[in-house]
């Protein structure tokens, strides 16, 4: 999996609320809204 495979990922899996929320939080603007729990999922279904 590349940067760009990452990178889709993310932003396949955020949700704006999340990401909403996440800003408030301070965490800046350069986020997708995912979940954590969500986006490793998703790494080990891909992973070998």
């Amino acid at each position: 999996m590349n940067a760009q495979e990452i990178l889709v990922t993310l932003k396949k899996l955020g949700k704006p609320q999340t990401a909403a929320i996440d800003r408030r939080r301070g965490s800046g603007d350069n986020i997708y809204g995912q979940l954590t729990s969500k986006f490793r999922r998703s790494l080990r279904c891909t992973m070998p």
